[in-house]
């Protein structure tokens, strides 16, 4: 049974793509005429829609699990989730070095710089130009407006508090609870507030009730936050050596410790590692061009001081209290199989599970 729904939840995935991703391609269409400009969006857009994207498919279970009924009506709204999710994407490269966008000299550097500046820019206004799309009351299309809004000023001051917690402030923490207490709440405003937003508009649009709606903002804040903190621990999920092997892509090996990040495990690590261990990850510090063995020696630490199980049980609480909140709420439907599914990347994604198998 458990195998079926997770079956039907990865169609189901392809099935809001194949609506979703030609009206998302269908917003940058004119950008296509000049070929230099387009190619800004280009690397970013094809990674996007390479594969079924979580954001579309949060707003549409949001949809129907309260009861909305024709979906594909609500397409403009699904592609806005991701465009705006890519939106981010852009900024995120030049605040996390993502795609070498800090190397080369400073007229290359300052070129890429450039050219994702004014990507994110006009990517901002394509998604509100699918908000604009979508035929439902102007009343709703406000509220659906001012909740994007709230959720870019979160999102932007959870970055800020994310990019300022250096390693080099690990000592100001006195207590893992006390480090927590800053590390949670960046996470949720970084990535909890975005999902809460995709849940939330899609239950509106549903015709969910004020209790529904809060509610589902809430499950999908959980899933937002707790992937976030996944994502930190699979981080350290070994690099792809070959197409068959999955793994990060080099480049974005242990990408938060390189940055100076002051994430969970790396915290756990300098906590309660050997002065071996916690070397290990320090000498990633600024490191972008780490040998085999440094990369292998900062992952290993990652096992041997228990941080990996550790975080795993840590990140298996958010998926308890929004798998709780959702059963709690929610009649057992077809959606709600496939909603409890979706939750559960949480705590098991392919990253985690490469991480796993390397000691």
């Amino acid at each position: 049974m458990k195998t079926n729904t997770k079956n039907l939840y990865h169609k189901y995935m392809e099935e809001t793509a194949g609506v979703v991703n030609p009206e998302i391609e269908s917003y940058f269409e004119q950008y296509k005429k000049d070929k230099v400009f387009f190619r800004i969006f280009e690397l970013l857009l094809k990674k996007r829609l390479k594969f079924p994207q979580l954001r579309p498919v949060i707003s549409r279970l949001s949809f129907e699990i309260v009861g909305g009924k024709n979906w594909k009506r609500i397409a403009p709204i699904l592609a806005a989730m991701e465009i705006h999710n890519m939106y981010l994407y852009f900024h995120n490269w030049i605040f996390d070095n993502k795609n070498s966008i800090w190397s080369g000299n400073l007229k290359e550097v300052r070129k890429k710089i450039n050219d994702v500046i004014i990507a994110a820019a006009i990517t901002r206004e394509i998604y509100s130009d699918a908000i604009d799309k979508i035929n439902i009351s102007p009343a709703k299309k406000l509220e659906i407006e001012r909740n994007f809004r709230k959720s870019v000023k979160a999102t932007y001051y959870g970055q800020f508090l994310d990019v300022n917690l250096t390693i080099d402030r690990f000592n100001e923490f006195k207590s893992e609870k006390d480090f927590l207490k800053l590390y949670e709440l960046k996470s949720k405003l970084q990535s909890g507030s975005f999902y809460s937003l995709s849940g939330y508009i899609g239950a509106i649009l549903g015709g969910a009730s004020k209790k529904q709606r809060e509610i589902i903002r809430e499950i999908c804040r959980l899933l937002g936050t707790g992937l976030h903190i996944s994502n930190d621990l699979g981080d350290f999920a070994p690099p792809q050596k070959t197409k068959s092997t999955f793994g990060k892509a080099y480049q974005d090996q242990l990408a938060d410790i390189r940055e100076n990040r002051l994430t969970f495990p790396v915290f756990l690590v300098l906590k309660n590692g050997s002065q071996k261990e916690k070397d290990a990850l320090l000498n990633m510090v600024d490191n972008y061009n780490p040998t085999e063995k440094e990369l292998s020696e900062a992952i290993k630490a990652i096992h041997s001081t228990g941080t990996f199980s550790y975080c795993k049980k840590y990140i298996r609480g958010y998926y308890k209290k929004a798998k709780k909140l959702l059963h709690e709420n929610f009649e057992k439907t077809k959606e709600r199989d496939l909603f409890s599914v979706m939750l559960s990347v949480i705590r098991s994604n392919k990253f985690l599970t490469e991480l796993r198998k390397f000691k």
